[in-house]
């Protein structure tokens, strides 16, 4: 097996963000990944976020700061300088975990049918610098599109990394743009049309919550109305049939809960680590289990 971990590039885009952009940047490179690309796209800030950008300049594949279209331009425009076989963005108030950019180069080199993944865990970080982690159920994507566990089951941007391959195929190389603030749940769609997404039970970023974050509110209802827009999934009988047992709450009853996983359940595909890889010194290996769940 090739050696050399799979270039990553990484774009982080920002505006006026100079409190969090620090933190951002110093979580990418601070993890020392051997064959990262890191791309830094400022939209022309006015706050002092340009001074801090420039104290990394010399860790930076590329930046600029210019006025731009909007957040989805200016990640687009990343990604057009962008070379590397895995890519990503993290928004300039999110930041990696630990440990994410060598479990991502690990993953995608061990496990060349993966083609994009996300982790099952949420993590928060509120404006009160409190952590708190979620653990979904699981990922699929009929559980995505059919949207029958509402509040859950949507896939975290600043945790989603895929092949190069996977996004020139699904949507050109470029993020849709017809949604201002869910374009990222388009390009899941997207993905979702060529390939399942995989979880990783390790959590790979952090989102930050605040209250000033008012587009927040509107990214939800664009989720809705993506929803509804595409009808990629089957909406027939075992649709109907998962939206009474989530009505009822019947997956949580215990006389019922194997029950209605098998015959209800959606098929998901967990990437778990290999157990000699906490062993040794190695790189990990990975290897998928396929499993359901509701």
């Amino acid at each position: 097996m090739n050696t050399v971990p799979p270039r990553i590039s990484l774009i982080t885009v920002n505006y006026n963000q100079a409190p969090f952009i620090q933190q951002t940047i110093e979580s990418v490179l601070s993890q020392g990944y051997p064959n990262l690309e890191y791309i830094v796209i400022d939209g022309g800030s006015t706050d002092g976020s340009v001074d801090i950008i420039q104290k990394y300049e010399s860790q930076l594949a590329y930046w600029v700061s210019e006025p731009d279209e909007g957040q989805y331009h200016a990640i687009n425009k990343g990604f057009e300088r962008a070379s590397g076989e895995v890519l990503g963005w993290i928004n300039s108030d999110d930041f990696l975990l630990p440990g994410c950019l060598g479990a991502l180069g690990s993953i995608f080199q061990s496990l060349p049918d993966v083609q994009w993944l996300t982790s099952r865990m949420l993590v928060i970080c509120s404006e009160y610098g409190v952590l708190q982690a979620h653990s979904d159920a699981g990922m699929s994507g009929d559980a995505y599109c059919e949207n029958v566990r509402r509040g859950s089951n949507f896939i975290q941007q600043e945790q989603t990394f895929w092949r190069r391959s996977l996004f020139d195929k699904a949507v050109g190389g470029q993020i849709p743009t017809r949604h201002s603030h869910a374009a990222d749940m388009d390009l899941w769609f997207h993905f979702f049309q060529h390939s399942d997404c995989h979880v990783v039970d390790i959590p790979l970023a952090c989102l930050r919550q605040r209250a000033d974050q008012r587009w927040r509110h509107a990214a939800g209802r664009e989720q809705d109305r993506v929803l509804r827009e595409e009808h990629l999934c089957d909406h027939g009988l075992v649709t109907q049939l998962r939206r009474l047992v989530y009505s009822a709450g019947l997956q949580n009853a215990p006389v019922l809960r194997s029950l209605l996983r098998r015959t209800l359940g959606y098929s998901a595909q967990k990437i778990v680590m290999d157990a000699d890889g906490l062993l040794s010194g190695d790189p990990p290996s990975w290897h998928v289990n396929e499993y359901k769940f509701l």
